[in-house]
């Protein structure tokens, strides 16, 4: 009885075969590059408009799905910008200070971690706060109570937030509609 040495071995081809794996890897870290630059450069520009953009109050005027609606006054100049919404707790009428590019003022980066506060606004201490940051969110929610009224908002963190005390925190609502209100004492 010999060998039979005629028998051929073939090997199946599947979407997992070596010759697809090296393709798939250099498409995959290529849209991950592509895509980080992208956000690397929004994050440069807008760091760039923060560093050196003019600083003027914005008011939101409308709002609906992930867009916010702010208007401005810049050089004697009425603009509108529509802005991604950075914060799902936002009411008509609320004021931002805004960092407006100087060469287009239609580029501008909201600093949603600075309300307007004048003196239609009270203080009182909050009912609770949760600034446990995660990886996924730069905001962070807090409750208070009004007549016997609880609320809850969400706000963005500030720039380089270290976590501090709770006891320094005091919240200032808007007498008029208390669903504006802010979180302040971060600094």
């Amino acid at each position: 009885m010999g060998m039979n040495n005629n028998r051929r071995y073939t090997r199946a081809i599947t979407p997992y075969s070596n010759k697809y794996i090296a393709p798939f890897l250099f498409l995959l870290i290529g849209f991950f590059l592509f895509f980080r630059a992208i956000l690397w450069y929004v994050d440069f520009h807008e760091g760039k408009i923060l560093e050196n953009g003019a600083e003027v109050i914005g008011e939101i005027y409308s709002f609906g799905g992930k867009t916010t609606h702010f208007r401005f006054m810049y050089q004697k100049q009425k603009y509108e910008v529509n802005v991604d919404r950075a914060i799902n707790t936002i009411e008509l009428g609320e004021k931002y200070f805004i960092k407006v590019d100087t060469n287009d003022p239609t580029e501008v980066v909201v600093e949603w971690w600075k309300p307007v506060i004048d003196s239609s606004f009270n203080k009182i201490r909050p009912t609770e706060i949760d600034l446990e940051k995660s990886f996924f969110s730069d905001n962070f929610d807090f409750s208070y109570t009004i007549n016997n009224q609880i609320y809850t908002r969400v706000q963005r963190f500030p720039p380089n937030f270290e976590n501090q005390k709770s006891s320094n925190f005091w919240v200032y609502y808007k007498r008029e509609n208390p669903r504006i209100a802010y979180l302040m004492g971060f600094y």
